[in-house]
């Protein structure tokens, strides 16, 4: 007796036959090889039934052939010959047929019990022994299903790939096999979500769908659930499918809609659809992959740059200490990149330029914690230099790098003008502003309007006029103890009263012209003046009239006088004018005077109806910049406007002390006027009064 191996693959296991002698012939038993079997026992003799086989057991007579099992029933009632396990054989086919094919023969005393034998073609076959052993004898092989013919076997293993029947032959060494495929479909799903980030309060929609990517029709029922992550309840039950679903049709589907909360802030919600069985081989569950939303907090990271102090304009050499703040107001703590600096902008324009040099810088990251939700992350101390720039501006940024946390607004930009006053000069006599023409009650206008100097920083020092003597202003007739507007001016001053302390009333340090018009208690008088009388204030003309008045005294047409009457509109004055020697003065009267920027001398009388501007540049009267308007502009003659506008800035970044403009109205210019109209009338001095120094 003759022992081999077994032989396996893929799920197919065989066994070479052995032999020995029954009745005189050379009889091949057979016996099934299954799957991880390294040998087996021979099989026992057979008979033919009625020729010689002896009685009882599996015998051809009583049946014999191919018949098919399905991989979910119980297979060959006895078994396989060898003792192979049915569970053997159908896991070895598990998810690559639903039928095996086994060659069987039948019992005697069961007819309808099986057992698994090799098949050899020449022991069943007619050729060469004769019918005795042919598959005549007990053949069931067109019986019908669940047998089939000896064709349809053959036709059933020769289906099978040939690296599967590598090493086999149907009728030599085969004793059962895998019969046909199942349908070979498998699944694939996905999870959309309509949004990727959301704030609180906003409804998101889940969809998800697995779909039967074929080739076949499904043959099994698949089930399905919603995996949830980051909120509500873990999962919820999706649509399902039964066996038969066609190629590209849904398998499981779900959908649900989800209303953020205040709470899901900083929170990432996903869903993701699970189903099962996932293919026609495979009982295992499969997963979309994760469709998630992100929730932006309620709160929200914000910056705050402040300058102190916080005008608008500050003088030069302030120190001005700027904080650099932060907030965060999401409740947790949050990661931010910082962006802050401070330079002059000398474009004017908040935006920081080349040419343009940052004179402290703030960079890098850092984390805003929960508490406090203001933050201080750092200081800058700058003296400001107007020789640098006529402003300085600080830039902050704080952005947090979360794509959860809004940015409350834009960057912080603080600008502040490195301010200076620009300066007037009158040289020579009186300054008069505003108008007091006193009616017969001796109850002045309603216009006021004041003279004053200015203060030098945190020093002593006033920039005044050279005239503080021959200012003048009306009082206010608000007060019950009329008093001049003229303020601080010449307070460095004695008073003519002999007071031992500056003062701002006027009439207490001015006897001279304009100021005669009040007494030395304040009180407005019709009295002759004390000293140096020239014209009273109401009798110096009233605007828009001056013409008339200047017609009235024998100025207008006059041979000794120019005069330049424009008439309505505006007059431009683009180039310097000049006294010509001869003695004859010009006077330009218009609705409104208009002095360009490259003009730095004018040598007339300017009378405008309305306006006299100082300093226009091509583009018109816009805001000044450090540099617009530099030169010095000297105007020898009186000015006399509704509004006069000195724009003249002076070249302040080169020399601090620059002057805008010089209005010199000299003592003469009055005496010329009165002696043009009165021929012949000669001057005497009636008096002479020593006054304080100037400061």
């Amino acid at each position: 007796m003759i022992r081999k191996r077994a032989n396996n693959l893929k799920g197919f296991a065989f066994q070479m036959p052995s032999f020995h002698q029954i009745a005189g012939l050379a009889v091949f038993s057979v016996a099934l090889c299954a799957v991880a079997l390294t040998s087996v026992a021979m099989a026992d003799g057979i008979g033919g039934g009625g020729s010689g086989g002896g009685g009882g057991g599996h015998q051809t007579i009583y049946g014999w052939g191919w018949r098919l099992y399905t991989i979910a029933g119980s297979g060959p009632n006895d078994g396989f010959r060898n003792g192979t396990s049915w569970s053997t054989v159908r896991n070895a086919c598990q998810g690559s047929s639903a039928q095996i094919a086994v060659f069987v023969i039948n019992d005697s005393n069961r007819p309808a019990t099986q057992m698994g034998y090799d098949y050899h073609q020449w022991w069943y076959e007619p050729s060469p022994y004769g019918t005795y052993l042919g598959r005549y004898s007990g053949y069931k092989g067109n019986s019908g299903s669940p047998w089939m013919n000896m064709t349809a076997a053959e036709k059933g293993f020769n289906a099978l790939s040939p690296a599967i029947r590598s090493g086999y032959d149907f009728g030599r060494n085969v004793s059962w096999y895998c019969y046909g495929t199942l349908p070979q479909w498998t699944t694939s799903g996905t999870s959309s979500v309509n949004a990727s980030i959301v704030s609180p309060g906003t409804r998101v929609t889940w969809t998800h769908r697995a779909k039967n990517d074929g080739p076949v029709k499904t043959n099994k029922a698949i089930r399905a659930s919603v995996i949830r992550t980051g909120f509500g309840p873990a999962s919820y039950a999706a649509t399902g499918s039964s066996a038969g679903v066609a190629v590209g049709g849904t398998v499981a589907s779900a959908s649900k809609i989800y209303t953020t909360t205040l709470a899901d802030g900083g929170n990432t919600l996903c869903e993701n659809l699970r189903w099962s069985p996932n293919s026609f081989s495979s009982a295992a569950a499969e997963n979309s992959l994760p469709k998630c939303v992100k929730v932006r907090y309620s709160g929200n990271v914000s910056q705050q740059l402040l300058f102190d102090p916080a005008d608008a304009v500050v003088d030069d050499s302030t120190q001005i200490d700027m904080k650099f703040d932060a907030s965060n107001t999401t409740g947790d703590p949050q990661a931010v990149n910082f962006d802050g600096y401070v330079w002059y902008d000398r474009n004017y324009d908040g935006v920081f330029n080349a040419g343009e040099t940052k004179i402290f810088t703030k960079g890098g990251t850092g984390v805003l914690p929960r508490s406090p939700t203001t933050t201080n992350v750092t200081n800058y101390t700058e003296t400001v230099d107007l020789a640098k720039g006529g402003r300085i501006c600080g830039f902050w940024n704080v952005s947090a790098t979360s794509p959860l946390v809004t940015n409350l607004d834009g960057p912080d930009v603080r600008c502040t003008y490195i301010g200076f006053t620009p300066k007037l000069q009158a040289w020579g006599s009186d300054i008069r502003v505003g108008s007091s023409l006193l009616q017969g009650n001796n109850v002045a206008s309603l216009m006021k309007a004041h003279a004053s100097t200015i203060k030098s920083g945190a020093s002593t020092t006033y920039t005044g006029t050279w005239s503080e003597y021959g200012l003048f202003a009306p009082y206010d007739p608000d007060v019950s103890t009329p008093a001049s507007s003229i303020i601080d001016v010449a307070s460095s001053a004695w008073p003519a009263d002999g007071s031992p302390s500056a003062t701002p009333n006027q009439v207490n340090w001015s006897n001279l012209t304009f100021g005669n018009k009040f007494s030395i208690t304040g009180n407005p008088v019709t009295a002759s003046c004390l000293y140096g009388c020239f014209a009273s204030p109401d009798d110096m003309g009233s605007l828009p009239n001056v013409e008339k008045y200047l017609s009235q005294h024998g100025l207008a047409g006059s041979p000794k006088v120019t005069v330049i009457a424009a008439g309505a509109g505006p007059y431009n004055i683009n180039s310097d004018i000049a006294s010509d020697g001869s003695g004859v003065p010009r006077i330009i009267i218009a609705d409104n005077i208009i002095i360009r920027e490259t003009v730095t001398n004018i040598d007339a009388w300017l009378i405008a109806r309305n306006s006299i501007n100082t300093c226009s540049k091509p583009a018109g009267p816009i805001d000044l910049k450090l540099g617009e308007c530099k030169q010095t502009l000297r105007v020898n003659g009186p000015i006399i406007a509704k509004t006069f506008i000195a724009r003249r800035l002076g070249d302040v970044q080169a020399d601090k002390k620059s002057v805008g403009e010089v209005v010199n109205l000299r003592g003469d210019e009055y005496i010329w006027a009165y002696k043009t109209t009165h021929n012949g009338t000669a001057y005497k001095t009636t008096g002479v009064k020593e006054l304080p120094p100037r400061y």
